[in-house]
């Protein structure tokens, strides 16, 4: 048999190979529910994944998190939709779903890259080599030293004399976290798997795009504009590693080619998010922007930062031209211009502590997707001729890749390990909650909040993420709660009144002998001599908020609305009247009933002049109707609660409806036209064909 038939056929199982071999490097995934990793943020996702599982038509309001959300704005949909999907099909629950979905996303990632380097440099081997890298080589961590000593240690080498050696110097090598797996290491130690699922899509999504490109039919736009809009479903870094590395195969387009590339990258993005609108809102996407930069002091955009962006890509551009003129093959150009805006936004803070965009650290992972494609390009430029050194580097690479293999799978045994959390202070809690608390808002600290809703349905004070607050108050009654800065003697007076301002029934205390990872908790004896707690164990401790049974509805009168925003969490003099009003069991008591995931029923018998407080965050998507259909108006208080002039007195029925507002509507609209356009493209296209 020719060797051109070995060829052709080695190249069509390449993909294969890639996958298996990522799949054997991370097979503890596929049969895992619980990890050691419980600072990971993981069990937010398996939490969004039972949710919409149990509600895939109407997941409505998320009134678990932060004091409540839209379930849209929680996190991109896309890895906990297909969990869900997977939980369905197979029963599992969502943490045994989540790992083995995210199992078969993460081998996929180097199969995607090695399709997008084959079609654009057209070297199997190029392809070859930008696969195997990507599979079994983490570069960020040679560069960045926090990196390889998060992910498992820095290099070391040692040099030893005694007589245990024979008189002779001994050399060992500790590579530490130069050999390890780090895009495996970020998705089970930290929960970044979002992040690495997205960049499974980047590489398909530019494929997709010069497909279209290169022929502008209607399928291959279609199909463009699904993996363009597979990405922001997916992850927010992942969209800005999309955005990097479309700017560089946009500058490293052949000349005349720049504005045909340009409206297709556009036309396919407006497309997609059509086809996607309702469920990545616009306004979500602006609070989490709006909110990133509140988080990240440091990387806010400024007038000043825009034009050192603005002149850092006409440089970018200048050395993409020059190489060009070099003749320069087109893939080294990309992966060139991929590299130095990475590199640029990574490194620039790691070496020279300065954040070009928020959280910039975030993009190390996409930093190395263009280290590998530099790299590999090298393939294509180095020639060997003599048939010995083919040989010697055809060995070396194997004997390279055969011991990157073992060290990947060691490292994967090491950090992929299931245990029992049935002992641990995240277990414990949540199950008092779940069979205690009777659905009631509580706080719990740290890592017990990121695992509580794993075992239990009891909506908290706090949650994930930051990037989607709807409002900033939980975060400050969390940091008081948590450290009593500047509270004093008062420590346990200020958290009571943050506890009962924002909702809450029962919290819970973690003391420095708890298993909670963080120790979030300074002073967890503040309460003594003011509560008994409910609960205690070990040095777990949970209490009871005192006041009437607990309800999110509470008739105020006008002078106890909040009026002004707390300037820090030790100032509580703006709420500290609107706390005991709350919480006051001698006035009329309003109930507070969930009837669906978008509606809820709240009745009372409130006094002339009364107003309706409610504890959920303000939001447009949200109406309210009285007893008799007639429609209410909502606003909010300073601190962003919900406030409604009920116009009764006497008995009250009040019906709160979440439907999404007009944004919702608009935007299901624009996504059944676009569908119906875009069918009626493809059907006339299939005909003429």
């Amino acid at each position: 048999m020719p060797s051109s038939h070995y060829r052709t056929e080695l190249r069509r199982w390449t993909p294969f190979f890639l996958f298996a071999l990522n799949l054997f490097l991370s097979w503890r995934l596929l049969n895992l529910e619980y990890t050691t990793h419980y600072k990971s943020i993981e069990p937010f996702f398996y939490a969004l994944a039972a949710h919409l599982r149990a509600h895939w038509l109407q997941p409505g309001w998320w009134g678990t998190w932060n004091c409540g959300m839209p379930f849209r704005y929680t996190y991109q949909p896309g890895l906990h939709s297909l969990v869900a999907l997977t939980s369905a099909l197979t029963g599992w629950n969502t943490a045994r779903a989540f790992h083995f979905t995210f199992a078969l996303l993460y081998s996929a990632g180097p199969v995607t890259l090695y399709l997008l380097v084959r079609r654009l440099a057209g070297s199997f081997r190029i392809a070859l080599a930008a696969g195997l890298l990507y599979s079994l080589w983490s570069p960020s961590t040679w560069l960045v030293r926090d990196l390889a000593q998060d992910t498992g240690g820095a290099f070391h080498a040692t040099l030893r004399f005694g007589q245990q050696y024979a008189g002779y110097w001994a050399f060992t090598f500790d590579p530490g976290g130069l050999l390890n797996a780090r895009r495996l290491h970020a998705a089970v130690a930290y929960g970044d798997s979002p992040y690495v699922t997205g960049l499974t899509f980047v590489p398909l999504a530019v494929l997709l795009v010069h497909k279209a490109t290169q022929r502008t039919s209607p399928l291959n736009l279609f199909l463009a504009a699904l993996g363009l809009v597979a990405v922001p479903l997916t992850n927010i870094p992942a969209t800005l590693t999309l955005a990097m590395m479309l700017l560089a195969y946009v500058l490293a387009t052949p000349p005349g080619e720049h504005l045909r590339r340009l409206f297709v990258i556009a036309f396919c993005s407006f497309l997609g998010y059509l086809l996607a609108a309702p469920l990545i809102p616009l306004s979500a996407l602006l609070l989490a922007a709006r909110n990133t930069q509140w988080m990240d002091q440091q990387g806010q955009i400024t007038p000043v930062k825009l034009l050192w962006i603005t002149l850092g890509l006409l440089l970018l551009f200048g050395i993409v031209t020059g190489l060009r003129r070099l003749r320069v093959s087109e893939f080294a150009r990309f992966s060139i211009a991929f590299l130095l805006v990475t590199a640029t936004i990574v490194l620039g803070k790691a070496w020279g502590n300065f954040s070009v965009i928020a959280q910039p650290m975030r993009f190390h992972l996409g930093l190395e997707m263009a280290i590998v494609a530099c790299v590999a390009s090298l393939a294509g430029v180095v020639h060997v001729r003599a048939r010995w050194a083919r040989i010697a580097i055809a060995t070396l690479s194997v004997a390279a890749v055969g011991w990157q293999i073992e060290s990947y799978h060691l490292y994967a045994r090491h950090i992929v390990k299931r245990e029992p959390i049935w002992e641990r202070s995240e277990y414990k809690i949540a199950k008092w909650m779940d069979q205690h608390a009777g659905g009631n808002r509580v706080w719990v600290p740290g890592s017990v909040s990121f695992w509580l809703n794993t075992f239990t349905n009891t909506p908290q004070m706090t949650g994930c993420c930051d990037q989607n607050f709807l409002f900033q108050a939980p975060r400050i009654a969390t940091y008081e709660m948590g450290t009593d800065d500047g509270a004093g003697a008062r420590a346990g007076e200020i958290s009571l009144v943050w506890m009962k301002t924002m909702g809450v029934k029962y919290f819970a205390l973690s003391g420095p002998h708890s298993t909670e990872e963080y120790g979030v908790t300074h002073h967890p004896k503040k309460f003594t001599g003011m509560l008994e707690s409910r609960w205690h164990n070990g040095d777990d401790a949970i209490y009871e908020v005192p006041g009437p049974p607990g309800s999110l509805a509470h008739w105020i009168q006008s002078n106890e609305a909040i009026r002004q925003m707390p300037v820090n969490g030790v100032e509580v003099e703006p709420i500290r009247n609107y706390a005991a009003a709350v919480t006051d069991p001698a006035r009329p008591q309003a109930s507070f009933e969930w009837q669906s995931t978008a509606s809820a029923l709240v009745r009372g018998a409130p006094r002339l002049g009364d107003l309706l407080s409610v504890q959920i965050p303000f939001h447009f998507g949200w109406r309210a109707e009285s007893a008799k259909g007639v429609g209410l108006k909502i606003g909010q208080d300073a601190l962003g609660f919900m406030l409604i002039d009920p116009h009764c007195n006497g008995d009250c029925a009040i019906r709160l409806i979440f439907d999404g507002g007009w944004e919702s509507r608009v935007l299901l609209w624009l996504s059944l036209f676009a569908w119906t356009a875009t069918a009626i493209v493809l059907l006339r296209a299939y005909r003429q064909q």
